[in-house]
């Protein structure tokens, strides 16, 4: 047998003309070029550009999706579809938390748009495109850019998008809202997120999806909220063993909190989560990532080994409401080196003897409140809109002047 050169072989692949090297030998499993022509022809028609972002059209009568954080607090926005036509689109429903909007397009008929598949489907290494508007590139020839890929990775926990589709598609700023497709023409999920790197907005190979059968849970909510939110789930009190950060190749309850929504439920502590509303529970952040798909309200059964006896619970999931807790901050002085209580509502501690104004605040849950007072107003904001309804927070203030300085620690439940 004859053997060539490497740098001929080399030759060959580099300098190979276009037509030789068919897509399906670049993405292994992806139909002919052909194909892949047409599919992106079907599809793009569905597109629609939204602010900076991206979305796509799921129903004839101009129902669309869109991440939350391209359309933010706005009740209507102008938008754009992939056959170029313009029109008013109102929010019908939003869920801030796990980043998802469903829009109306107002005065359209007969819209070309896509179905959702059945993400559970999806298999590792499948066939995907994403479709966008990375950039603003879209805007100069007024039409979506493309970007092919597999799926890289599946049920992964990743902050807010709890049960996210990862694919290597390239994703960049402004595809967000946009669809992520199957080669069948179908929505498999919501693009919306990527890993970045040192800081950069640029894509590092890794994009986060919001999967198809998540966004089917939602709809009859978002179509209820009638522009407002739907809420997410909760079910809280449940501490795991290796919640201190050791490995573990289980869900083992460690504790179950007096009072908890866990405890109601009828959760114990040495329980060994199997299943939650039918899907395998391998750990417990993946426990974590199957609440945080529910809409609120949602009747769930979820099975554990109790005693080597599995058991059944039934219950319907408690509401994640951001809380208040019923203070604002006065405005500072100079001089001053602590956040201030400012305007203090009625009723505001249920335990302790309560914050005052002019309180000056040294700790929050135990962790100090000291630097610049520009990082600590950061800090308190990020406190306010991560706080849930129900949630204790603990406060350590200073009160009084000179001999007559107090040191107080005065614990609040968010309402």
């Amino acid at each position: 047998m004859t053997r060539r050169p490497l740098g001929i072989l080399l030759a060959l692949v580099l300098f190979a003309p276009a037509g030789l090297l068919r897509s399906a030998e670049v993405f292994p499993g992806a139909p002919p070029d052909v194909e892949v022509q047409r599919l992106v022809e079907k599809t793009a028609k569905a597109f629609v550009f939204i602010g900076g972002g991206s979305g796509v059209v799921i129903s004839p009568d101009g129902r669309m999706l869109t991440n939350h954080h391209v359309i933010r607090n706005e009740k209507s926005m102008q938008v754009r579809t992939g056959e170029g036509k313009s029109y008013t689109a109102k929010v019908m429903g939003k869920d801030p938390i796990g980043d998802l909007a469903l829009l109306k397009i107002q005065g359209a008929k007969d819209l070309p748009h896509l179905p959702l598949a059945d993400s559970d489907a999806l298999r590792l290494g499948e066939f995907c495109i994403a479709i966008g508007n990375p950039f603003g590139a879209g805007t100069v020839d007024q039409s979506p850019a493309i970007s092919l890929g597999v799926i890289s990775g599946l049920h992964v926990y990743h902050g807010r998008y709890a049960d996210a589709i990862v694919t290597d598609a390239p994703i960049n700023p402004g595809n967000s809202g946009g669809p992520l497709i199957n080669r069948r023409g179908e929505v498999v999920g919501i693009n919306g997120m990527i890993q970045p790197r040192w800081g950069l907005k640029s894509n590092t190979g890794l994009g986060y999806a919001i999967p198809a059968n998540q966004i089917k849970l939602w709809l009859p909510h978002f179509e209820k909220a009638k522009g407002g939110v739907a809420y997410h789930a909760r079910l809280s009190g449940i501490d795991f063993e290796g919640d201190g950060g050791e490995l573990v190749l289980e869900a083992r309850i460690r504790r179950v909190r007096e009072g908890s929504d866990a405890e109601k439920a009828g959760f114990k502590a040495g329980d060994v989560l199997r299943t939650f509303d039918g899907k395998p529970v391998q750990t417990p952040v993946r426990f974590r990532g199957l609440v945080g798909i529910y809409p609120a309200d949602t009747k769930v059964r979820v099975t554990v080994l109790r005693d080597q006896t599995e058991k059944t619970l039934a219950f319907s999931l408690a509401a994640l409401r951001i809380g208040s807790l019923g203070f604002t901050l006065a405005k500072l002085g100079k001089d001053d080196k602590h956040l201030k209580v400012g305007k203090v509502g009625k009723d505001l501690a249920k335990d302790g003897e309560g914050l005052k104004p002019g309180d000056r605040i040294i700790a929050v849950n135990g962790r100090r409140m000291t630097g610049p007072t520009g990082r600590l107003h950061a800090m308190m904001s990020f406190l306010l809109r991560s706080i849930r309804a129900g949630q204790k927070v603990s406060f350590k203030v200073l009160r009084g002047e000179g001999d007559k300085e107090t040191e107080h620690t005065v614990t609040l439940i968010a309402e």
